[in-house]
């Protein structure tokens, strides 16, 4: 282990005063996105004790089906005696039969699609099942014969398994399956300035003798580090320090960095994508991609050179200069030169101007003295790292502009063809287009798609589009509202999380001459409520909201719904009762777009037929694009192999935009809009679309929309080769059958 002083040295490296700085903005910004990132990774886990039941043809409805079932499962056995038989019953047959030997405790239990579940298409309902009672219905050994004893003490049943059978045993169900986590699909990365300086989410396992004096109470650990990996999105720790939480001081002589002994750096700092033993919970992976967007969030390639000034608030040091003007100058770094890694600096004080530049040297040699600075922390401190900005200022960009991010695609001529060349399909009616307002912003996606076209923009579709998700804010002036419903118990449709919010607005976010348009501007959005203010609820919520939608639906004007919601459907995600109250709406003639889902929590991205709702047949799936025309690193997609082999899957996914998507956000969360990204924000843009093409007539129903809607993003990636993305299925950019497949770049069409 290696320990050293980090204070000023002679060779003018930068030092300042951390002090809350670290428990305050890091926590802040690093923490959060973890603990948030917990709900995340529970998606599609199973709840336990948890269970969605479809009757069969033995019960009328789900009303008398529950009643039924909870009056089977606490009722206790008929004949004691008799469910320990005789030794002619083996030790496995027991085993297998403890489910139905056992009383059951129904915690809660209701049925799918509410009050009208009489009428419902789907006659299901979702149980909480407590643990089974063994001092009520277990039999006493000494009332049975030895062998039977002997069954009777073989190892007990796993209680999922237990459930499971006695739910099947009832005679009742011709289905049981686990209810499971639902989560957003928002991408909770982490975004590269937490490498300059990072707090575990969880307190560090290190013991106060491991470290004398730099671990224990009024200690607070913070590590710094590099990213790694080919996509430069994993997280390598170079070193850690230790600070005093009552004064935010650093620690003298508790500065750790990588050295040769395999087991520190294991214990302390891991390696790339591998988190320190010690603290599991910091991020190493998911760290965010390269932007390339918002202005003055990247560096145009001539600053690198002619450099960038800033105000250091806390000041820099260079030498025997102090002052808190900054100059930074870099080049670029990373996948494709999108990073920057900054080198030199220049602080202009008092006393005048002195450069100083990244130290070269390695980690500082044993016996040298305490007033010399570890190069690596002095870097860390001062010019940060390729895509990580310095702990003296997080705020320094750290990529590289991209040239032409969001601009609509044109052909070689610098223009975009006429839309008579592009075999769209016809509309029936006209859709109506209005002047796009001055002030209006236009996120990136909605020219990207074509939904802005010559300062033109849709004007309100006379019909509603669904937000299955966290609920919307009611009140934000640029939303229109139509209504909503929650199932998330004891709360309104008001969204306390934000993500429905911002799903809203990509789909109808009102053109009023300020804030942002969506696809669809002024469209009617109706709130469907099943996730927490975390972004998490439970399949069953789902359904709920699904089987409301198709009894109800039509009547309240909604022809499109979006789900930017899911999560791992387990072992044949179609056969669920997700799936089947999907066909619900469907057949209500009611169309369902979906997320693809977002690789994450340990794991990258995979195909999306192992996700529900996307997986359900009659969804149209989502993947993402990023604005450069890449595919997002964590979208889902459609693998070769299925691309190949399932038709009907190939034909029902389009890519949309779904990396910095800024769009609308509950005002009370603190902002009226946010950027963030996902396949949940590739999705709203074609809910926006596929509600476009009701209105133009195209689209009558559920099948027609998918057929509609992937046939006109086909047209138009076919008649202008510029239109698609790197990753699309045209122009030999990929093969299907052989690699990842996101589908043609939807496109929003049926203009007037």
């Amino acid at each position: 282990m290696r320990a050293t002083r980090g204070r000023p040295g002679a060779r003018g490296v930068v030092f300042v005063t951390l002090a809350v700085y670290f428990a305050a903005s890091v926590a802040a910004s690093v923490v959060e996105d973890v603990e948030a990132k917990f709900y995340q990774d529970k998606a599609g886990q199973p709840i336990p004790g948890q269970w969605i039941v479809t009757f069969n043809d033995q019960v009328a409805n789900s009303e008398e089906g529950l009643a039924r079932l909870q009056e089977i499962l606490t009722s206790p056995p008929e004949d004691a005696q008799a469910e320990v038989s005789a030794a002619s019953v083996g030790a496995a047959a027991k085993r297998r039969g403890a489910g139905r030997r056992r009383r059951r405790r129904v915690v809660s239990a209701q049925t799918l699609g509410g009050p009208e579940a009489a009428a419902a298409p789907l006659r299901a309902a979702v149980l909480r099942l407590a643990p089974p009672d063994d001092a009520a219905s277990d039999i006493a050994a000494a009332s049975v014969a030895p062998d039977a004893a002997a069954a009777a003490d073989a190892p007990p049943q796993p209680a999922a398994e237990a459930d499971a059978e006695a739910l099947l045993a009832s005679g009742l169900v011709s289905r049981v399956e686990p209810d499971r986590y639902a989560t957003i699909q928002q991408v909770q990365c982490v975004p590269g300035s937490a490498l300059a300086g990072a707090l575990p989410a969880a307190p560090h396992g290190a013991a106060p003798d491991a470290w004398p004096g730099c671990v224990g109470e009024g200690r607070l650990l913070v590590w710094f580090g590099e990213r790694c990996g080919a996509r430069f999105d994993k997280a390598r720790y170079t070193g850690v320090y230790a600070v005093d939480r009552a004064t935010g001081e650093r620690v003298p002589g508790c500065v750790m960095v990588r050295n040769a002994t395999k087991e520190f750096t294991s214990a302390w700092l891991g390696d790339c994508g591998a988190p320190p033993s010690l603290a599991a919970t910091l991020p190493v992976s998911n760290i965010c991609a390269p932007r390339r967007a918002d202005a003055g969030k990247c560096v145009a390639r001539g600053q690198l050179l002619s450099g960038v000034a800033v105000e250091v608030a806390a000041g820099a040091a260079c030498g025997g200069t102090r002052g808190s003007k900054v100059q930074y100058r870099g080049s670029r770094c990373g996948p494709k030169g999108s990073l920057v890694q900054w080198h030199r600096y220049t602080v202009t004080g008092d006393a005048g101007s002195a450069s100083c530049g990244r130290s070269t040297g390695r980690a500082k040699a044993a016996g040298a003295g305490p007033e010399e600075p570890e190069p690596l922390l002095a870097n860390a401190e001062a010019v940060g790292a390729c895509g990580v900005p310095p702990m003296i200022y997080k705020d320094l960009p750290t990529e590289v502009c991209a040239k032409g991010s969001g601009e609509r695609p044109t052909n070689e001529a610098g223009e975009a063809p006429a839309e008579a060349l592009l075999n769209l399909p016809k509309p029936e009616q006209p859709v109506a287009t209005e002047p796009l307002r001055p002030k209006e912003e236009l996120p990136w996606g909605i020219p990207r798609i074509e939904a802005a076209s010559g300062g033109q923009v849709t004007a309100p579709l006379p019909l509603v589009v669904g937000v299955i998700d966290t609920g919307i804010d009611e009140g934000h002036p640029d939303l229109v509202v139509a209504g909503g419903k929650s199932w998330v118990s004891g709360e309104g449709y008001r969204d306390g999380n934000g993500h429905g919010t911002h799903v809203a607005g990509t789909i109808g976010a009102i053109n009023s001459g300020a804030g942002v348009v969506g696809v669809a501007p002024g469209t009617p959005i109706f709130a469907l409520r099943v996730l927490d203010a975390r972004g998490s609820g439970a399949f069953s919520n789902i359904i709920n909201a699904l089987l409301w939608v198709a009894e109800n639906g039509r009547s309240k004007g909604i022809r499109v719904i979006n789900m930017s919601l899911g999560g791992d459907g387990g072992a044949d995600p179609t056969s669920s009762a997700v799936c089947d109250a999907v066909k619900a709406v469907a057949d209500a003639g009611i169309a369902v777009v979906a997320a693809a889902g977002n690789g994450g929590g340990g794991f990258g991205p995979r195909s999306w037929t192992s996700q529900l709702p996307v997986a359900c047949p009659g969804t149209i799936a989502v993947t993402a694009i990023d604005s450069a025309s890449n595919p997002a690193t964590f979208s889902y997609f459609l693998s070769g192999t299925e691309a190949g082999k399932n038709d009907a899957a190939r034909k029902r996914t389009v890519a949309a935009p779904g990396v910095d998507v800024k769009s609308t956000w509950p005002r009370e969360l603190g902002m009226d809009y946010r950027t963030i990204s996902g396949t949940s924000m590739a999705s709203p843009h074609t809910a926006g679309v596929v509600a476009k093409c009701f209105a133009a007539g195209v689209c009558t129903n559920a099948a027609q929309a998918i057929e509609a809607v992937t046939a006109a993003a086909s047209a138009r990636n076919l008649g202008d080769e510029a239109y698609g993305f790197k990753g699309d299925p045209f122009f030999g950019r990929s093969r299907v059958g052989t690699d990842r497949y996101y589908g043609p770049m939807v496109h929003a069409g049926w203009r007037a």
